[in-house]
């Protein structure tokens, strides 16, 4: 199994600065010099709600920023983690 930083190595030329919260990662790369967003679950995680909300948070921000970058979406899940409000 390849960890995200070296998919990330493998797929871009100049280095990538992700932020991360509870296994969302998110951020901006340039691919051919054409800038790309890049949006995802990392490394087996179980998907939960909260997962479920960052991601669509980012993607919302993605789209009223009116970008025309295209998005990497990204997904390693282990699963689906039920909670109460699931």
């Amino acid at each position: 199994m390849i960890s995200l930083q070296q998919l990330l190595k493998e797929l871009f030329a100049m280095p990538v600065s992700l932020v991360e919260k509870q296994s969302v990662v998110y951020g901006e790369a340039r691919l051919e010099n054409q800038p790309i967003h890049i949006l995802g679950v990392k490394e087996a995680t179980f998907l939960g709600a909260e997962q479920a909300f960052l991601l669509a948070d980012h993607l919302i921000e993605i789209i009223q920023s009116k970008s025309t970058a295209p998005i990497l979406l990204l997904v390693d899940v282990a699963g689906q983690q039920l909670t109460m409000r699931d």
